[in-house]
């Protein structure tokens, strides 16, 4: 098995394990965590057509832990260039009042 795939199969849990067609091991978290920012997308894709139509952007403020927002943000950039280290120092334990997913944007972007 080719280096990168074991890398990926060590990063999804043991018991939360899929195998798709294509022997490919892939956590189960991991995969709805990308179909849900997939989802995303696609509002976004509609969010950027209804600011040009009507001319405002919709934002949802929350209180959300930024730590949580770029350590999602992470570990998915940690399986998608599994051959890079990435680290992050992130201790804030301070939730912000803000759209996570526009933050999510800002820091992917």
């Amino acid at each position: 098995m080719p280096s990168h795939l074991r890398s990926m199969e060590s990063a999804a849990p043991a018991n939360r394990r899929i195998r798709s067609g294509l022997g490919l091991v892939v956590g189960a978290d991991w995969l709805m965590t990308t179909a849900g920012r997939m989802n995303a997308m696609v509002g976004n894709i509609l969010d950027f057509a209804r600011g040009r139509l009507v001319g405002d952007l919709p934002l949802r403020f929350r209180p959300e832990s930024p730590e949580a927002i770029v350590t999602q943000i992470v570990d998915e950039l940690a399986i998608a260039h599994p051959d890079r280290e990435i680290v992050l120092d992130c201790d804030s334990a301070t939730p912000l009042m803000c759209d996570a997913q526009r933050i999510g944007q800002l820091v992917r972007g």
